[in-house]
């Protein structure tokens, strides 16, 4: 997290719990406890020979499997009752602290979400079960104050924070405490990093420790970075509300899987009868214009998302919720005046509608040949009827949406995430966030990537963009409705447009593109034997013939001649070693997805995780393989940011997000099309887990149709299939 931790910061307690947000007057509670009765045995008691919590554990010792937290946990408890016997006018306490998840053990895990990670500490709400869709905060202990320790503390809190943003979706921030010894340090974990108190010694001053528990324990969940437009109904639905208006959920179909970043999440929601879709994000303040600013500008162009209503989400009455909410003032002053940024994320809420399902579903190649048609004549109506360029292609951001007003129940091609869009032709003293380039990895044009300062972004680039994903498909996909190949990226010539420096990807993409695309074409899987000769003349645009063919028109014209000969209806494709098809009453075998990182990094659940950082103008990717179960090669490497930063292999930060630390680190290859395993494409490979047979064109299984409405959304990028 170089780069974007803020550590030592003063007066960050009070900040965060301010004597407005705590039920009673920390210096009330002080002094009634330093002399309540003696036959309370949890309590601070001044001395003029001895300043010491009375009833706490010695947190310098070594724990055995647990003990020292045990006792911590006690202490906290007992002390809550004291302070609600010693102020009366104190609400009551409807929060438990455990340690019971602190014994290592295969079987005392946190349910939910897979982890290994045992918190010494958890705190919840009273009366609702113990897993991590309910843990409200986490607290980690060690015996002494050192570097190491605190390191190690560090990482643990924020490995915690990841899991709880994974599992909840009402998080705008996370705090927790790190107790070393008997210093403890108040941590937020939001999308823009880490911010750290100093330490403190709870002995020296016991107020400053009162204030926390105060706050931990008795203030309200906004205080402690909830949502406050989320609500839970005595039915066990849920709805939020957006502008005013109030949503059912209806599901989560989306979230961003970083800690920092935009955070993406989206959600199926109905109101008064209609589907939308929810987006809620953290933009970037830099940006001269904010997506709903083109959703607004672009309205009518047929292709793109309608926007239905937006807002900046308000905290503590009217306040916008950003970043800087968490900072004080003069410490992101002294951070900036040193040289230093912080990323300054505004939260955003979007309703768009239609719905839209991943490109990746298709039922027939006519409907994907044709989506790919519907997408670049929208991309072409934003560039010349509305001056918006998109900047961000990618096969997380064509999606396909229901046309019942077509005779050949072909679904239509829809463009969405306009986040890193921008004015056509670019203001030359554009503001648009730090980045001079924006894309998505494997997706970006070769002049794209090679360019430097301050890159105009070309349409023809983004056509270039909607070939590779296309490409992308025809070498990850075995067939229609998501039938994912096992086949990982590093194991192909794709892998070299995925890790290395710009200037080496650029040249790995003309060899595949170029005199190894015999090569490329033949990793193509069986059942787009007969898309070869399109795409083939489609990469001729931008690879034999001149730049003035890179017209919308061209690509269209070759994909027209395509979408005419292609049949409206195909033979079931069935993937191979698959069972027959599931009942209802069977449930789906359950997608296992790495944790990945959010939308602004790349994010392919085959390879890992792909960052990219920047010195002495160099933007190097590492590729981080996973050690999960073979999983959906379906979305690309998301947003490259030229000045990102990556820390380690282990555990790192980017602008986009901290990997999990479990994920391994494979070598890369500056040539991947030369490398000897690339010679020749796989004899069909195929993914030993049991799959339901999927059909062409005709009506999905049962099973197949769940997973595919949960697919469904229009309202941001990466869309995650999850079963």
């Amino acid at each position: 997290m170089e780069g974007h931790v803020l550590q030592n910061t003063d007066k960050l307690i009070e900040h965060i719990f301010p004597d407005s947000v705590l039920p009673v007057s920390v210096d009330n509670v002080y002094t009634n406890l330093s002399t309540f009765s003696l036959r309370r045995r949890n309590h601070f008691r001044f001395s003029s020979m001895l300043r010491t919590w009375i009833g706490c554990p010695n947190l310098r010792r070594q724990s055995k499997n647990g003990d020292v937290e045990n006792e911590f946990a006690s202490f906290i408890t007992n002390l809550v009752a004291d302070i609600a016997a010693v102020a009366p006018n104190c609400p009551r306490c409807n929060r438990k602290v455990t340690a019971e998840f602190a014994p290592s053990g295969l079987y005392n895990r946190v349910p939910g979400e897979p982890s290994h990670r045992h918190p010494d500490i958890l705190l919840f709400d009273a009366g609702l079960e113990r897993k991590w869709e309910t843990v409200l905060f986490s607290w980690e202990l060690k015996c002494d104050d050192n570097m190491d320790n605190r390191k190690t503390a560090q990482r643990q809190v924020v490995e915690v924070a990841r899991i709880i943003y994974e599992a909840q979706d009402d998080r705008r921030f996370v705090p927790a405490l790190t107790v070393l010894g008997y210093n403890v340090i108040l941590h937020i974990i939001d999308r823009a990093g880490e911010i750290s108190s100093q330490a403190f010694d709870i002995r020296e001053d016991p107020k400053l420790f009162l204030r926390l528990v105060l706050g931990f324990m008795f203030a309200s969940k906004e205080t402690l970075g909830f949502d406050s437009a989320f609500r839970k109904l005595p039915d066990g639905t849920r709805d939020m509300t957006v502008a005013g208006k109030t949503y059912t959920i209806i599901e989560r179909v989306y979230h961003s899987h970083s800690i920092c970043g935009r955070g993406t999440s989206c959600w199926r929601a109905t109101r008064e009868g209609r589907t939308y879709a929810i987006k809620d994000c953290w933009q970037d303040k830099s940006r001269a214009c904010t997506e709903a600013d083109f959703l607004r500008k672009a309205k009518g162009v047929e292709g793109v998302p309608n926007l239905v209503d937006d807002e900046t989400v308000q905290v503590q009455g009217s306040k916008e919720d950003s970043t800087y909410c968490v900072r004080p003032a003069a410490r992101i002053e002294q951070h900036e005046k040193n040289g230093g940024h912080i990323n300054y994320r505004v939260h955003r809420r979007m309703v768009f509608e239609p719905f839209g399902v991943p490109i990746t579903w298709f039922k027939t190649k006519k409907e994907l040949i044709g989506a790919m048609r519907d997408v670049i004549r929208a991309h072409g109506d934003l560039t010349e009827k509305t001056g918006i360029i998109h900047r961000d292609i990618s096969i997380n951001n064509v999606m396909l949406i229901d046309a019942s007003e077509e005779g050949n129940g072909h679904r239509k091609g829809l463009l969405i995430d306009l986040d890193y869009a921008t004015d056509y032709p670019e203001p030359a003293d554009r503001q648009t966030s730090r980045a001079e380039r924006t894309g998505t990895l494997p997706f970006m044009a070769v002049d794209l990537l090679r360019g430097w300062g301050n890159v105009q972004h070309k349409p023809e680039w983004d056509l270039e963009s909607l070939l590779y994903v296309t490409i992308w498909i025809c070498i990850f996909y075995d067939g229609p409705n998501n039938m994912a190949r096992n086949l990982a990226v590093k194991g192909t010539p794709l892998a070299a447009w995925t890790q290395g420096e710009f200037l080496t990807i650029s040249s790995c993409k003309v060899g595949s593109m170029g005199y190894n695309w015999d090569i490329t074409v033949g990793w193509f899987s069986e059942y787009f034997e007969d898309l070869k000769p399109c795409i083939s003349e489609w990469r001729d645009l931008f690879f034999d013939k001149p730049a003035s063919h890179r017209t919308h028109a061209v690509v269209l014209s070759i994909l027209d001649k395509t979408y005419d000969q292609l049949p409206d209806v195909e033979a079931p494709v069935a993937a191979k070693d698959a069972p027959v098809p599931q009942s209802d009453a069977t449930p789906a075998p359950r997608q296992t997805l790495l944790p990945h990182v959010s939308l602004g990094a790349f994010e392919d659940p085959a390879v890992g995780e792909v960052t990219v950082r920047s010195q002495a103008q160099k933007s190097v990717c590492e590729v981080h393989g996973s050690d999960a179960e073979p999983r959906t090669p379906a979305q690309g490497v998301k947003r490259v940011r030229v000045n990102s930063v990556v820390a380690d292999d282990a555990n790192y930060y980017t602008e986009s997000g901290i990997a999990p630390s479990h994920v391994g680190t494979s070598t890369s290859s500056s040539t991947g099309a030369r490398h000897p395993r690339f010679t020749s494409p796989p004899q069909s490979r195929r993914s030993p887990s049991p799959r339901p047979v999927l059909y062409g064109n005709s009506e999905l299984s049962p099973t197949t149709r769940t997973q595919e409405s949960r697919a469904f959304s229009s309202s941001g990028s990466n869309k995650r299939v999850r079963f």
